[in-house]
């Protein structure tokens, strides 16, 4: 379950930190938004009310993104044939960089529509540090393998 040890805070009920391994290339994905929630929502401070209430506009948001994501997916597949030498089509490679050109508009219109739903829970300033949170985890992920908190 996604988030779960800050639903359970935010029910009263204190969930046991576990000390966060690195992310394997196969980890569930369902582990690796639970770590990025996890950070997320301690970088914002939350109270457990507003918590609970993030917790599940952050989750839709993030399955959206997922089925986006899968939509125009197949960049991978390139991107590995031409790191192993393969000869890979010109159609192939302008139907890939098509798709990541619509994903980039389609993901940005997604951040809008959810705009005004987390500016329901979060304050401006608060939002705003969502934004740096996720680049916070992004780099973590990337740099280290796994996601680092302080």
């Amino acid at each position: 379950m996604l988030c779960l040890p800050v639903v359970l805070s935010a029910q009263g009920v204190k969930a046991p930190r576990t000390k966060q391994v690195p992310l394997a290339k196969n980890e569930n994905f369902d582990s690796y938004l639970h770590a990025k929630c996890d950070l997320v929502v301690h970088e914002l401070g939350l109270n457990p009310v507003d918590s609970a209430k993030f917790i599940v506009i952050y989750h839709e948001l993030q399955q959206e993104k997922s089925a986006l994501y899968q939509k125009y997916g197949g960049g991978r597949k390139v991107r590995l044939a031409l790191a192993s030498g393969q000869t890979v089509a010109d159609t192939t490679i302008m139907r890939v960089l098509h798709n990541n050109a619509q994903l980039q508009v389609e993901d940005a219109l997604l951040e809008q529509r959810y705009l005004a739903r987390f500016l329901g829970v979060l304050t401006p300033i608060q939002l705003y540090k969502l934004q740096l949170a996720e680049q916070k985890f992004k780099t973590d992920v990337v740099k280290r393998g796994k996601p680092e908190r302080k």
